[in-house]
């Protein structure tokens, strides 16, 4: 599958019948449209991985699956529904980084990620690359930075107010010592055109969002924030490489239900999960789209829920290091 035929995919919208057993919020008889809900706009790297995952889990439920965009409130909005809609299994957020990024950044954030939602599991991780524009006056990460701390005041990067991408460039901009202006998007997808056209210095943005511009030479690339080289992006040196140690922060993605959600919906979604994770069609899919399914180990839901308490403690000390007040 080409990277172009996955933004193009589009998930069926017919009426389902689940089959879940009567638990006191839906019966045998109970049809729905199951709803997969990306915080983001179409087109950006979450909504990408959010389509090959419902593909393949499509497939293994034997159903049709929606892939809704709920852009807006601070990329909080969709998964906010998610936690106000019924516990039947019909809706599901597929949650990320950014909705732990929310839970400090706000001040009264629309849900709470750890008490608000049933973890479903972790799906895949996605590496981020710092990419600037064109005629940007540095060619690489220390080049990057010198510019950075004597030019602070002037420079702008793009990021969608709560996303990974908005929290990466916090931590990045804490970690070199500068302080930057940040211009919203409603997706890192939706800055690309501004960095290409010059409107914008720099994006911290996953790699499947800056792929199509970094290989029409569109924009300069300044590193991967990755422990590793990606497949995906073989020529874009690690920050590690260039003197950035231990700077690789890739984004999350997963699935979460409301609470209330009965355990044996819990269960057949994760079962369906798991089985899509191992589905090798899923997994080159992945990796087409710069992102990498998690380990086994990483599938379960008590996996999930501390991950999410870790990741919420984490990301809460990474603002307040970086100088972010909540909003």
């Amino acid at each position: 599958m080409s990277l172009r035929s996955i933004l193009l995919f589009i998930a069926f919208t017919a009426g389902i019948n689940l089959g879940w057993s009567d638990r006191g919020t839906a019966d045998s008889s109970t049809t729905c449209t199951i709803r997969l809900v990306v915080n983001f706009a179409p087109g950006g790297g979450t909504d990408v991985v959010a389509r090959v995952s419902a593909q393949g889990f499509s497939k293994q439920l034997g159903q049709q699956i929606v892939v809704e965009n709920v852009p807006g409130a601070g990329a909080m909005l969709g998964t906010s529904r998610v936690a106000k809609s019924p516990p039947d299994g019909c809706n599901i957020a597929f949650g990320g980084t950014s909705d732990a990024v929310n839970q400090s950044l706000y001040q009264r954030p629309l849900y709470n990620l750890l008490t608000d939602f049933v973890p479903v599991a972790l799906v895949a991780l996605q590496p981020s690359v710092l990419i600037a524009k064109k005629d940007f006056p540095a060619n690489n990460l220390q080049e990057f930075i010198a510019y950075a701390r004597a030019h602070q005041a002037s420079l702008t990067f793009g990021a969608a107010v709560g996303s990974s991408g908005h929290l990466l460039c916090a931590q990045f901009n804490g970690a070199i010592g500068v302080k930057t202006t940040l211009i919203p998007y409603r997706g890192g997808s939706a800055a690309i055109p501004d960095i290409i056209s010059g409107r914008i210095d720099y994006l911290c943005t996953l790699n499947a969002s800056a792929k199509a511009a970094i290989d029409q030479n569109l924009v300069k690339t300044i590193a991967s924030f990755s422990r590793k080289r990606s497949p995906f992006l073989p020529d874009v040196p690690t920050a590690d490489e260039q003197g950035l140690s231990n700077f690789a922060t890739p984004t999350w993605f997963g699935l979460l239900l409301p609470k209330g959600t009965p355990a044996d919906i819990v269960d057949r979604l994760r079962s369906a999960l798991v089985a899509t994770l191992d589905d090798e069609q899923v997994q080159l899919g992945m990796g087409r789209v710069g992102a990498e399914v998690v380990s086994p180990e990483q599938r379960t839901g008590s996996y999930f829920a501390q991950f999410l308490v870790d990741d919420v403690k984490s990301n809460a000390e990474i603002l307040k290091a970086a100088g972010v007040a909540p909003q």
